[in-house]
């Protein structure tokens, strides 16, 4: 499995303030929403891929909640998938930015 990390929000927006008291649960949730919101505009995650958050390490002092895509490199569509959201995601929380994507169609035997 393969992970590309997409962000912890979309890019074009304030982010939360670190040195707040709360940040820790206001950036998860707001991680979770930026992960409903990827669903959203870019569809659900095929099969032999996933949208996950994990904790990375930010500017080498602060570790945040980030949106991960974790797919099966030798899946087309979920590797398709996976460069989609990266490169299509949502760049403001109306969706602005955006573009749906459209799962290819694959040949049935």
């Amino acid at each position: 499995m393969e992970k590309i990390e997409i962000g912890y929000a979309p890019c074009f927006e304030a982010t939360l303030n670190n040195s707040e008291r709360s940040f820790s649960a206001k950036a998860l949730a707001e991680t979770m929403r930026f992960v409903s919101l990827i669903r959203e505009f870019c569809g659900s995650e095929p099969e032999k891929a996933r949208l996950l958050v994990e904790q990375v390490l930010l500017d080498d002092c602060y570790i945040v909640p980030t949106v991960i895509c974790e797919f099966d490199n030798s899946d087309q569509i979920a590797t398709e998938y996976a460069l989609w959201v990266r490169d299509n995601c949502p760049l403001y929380w109306d969706g602005r930015g955006a573009r749906r994507y459209i799962a290819p169609v694959t040949a049935t035997p």
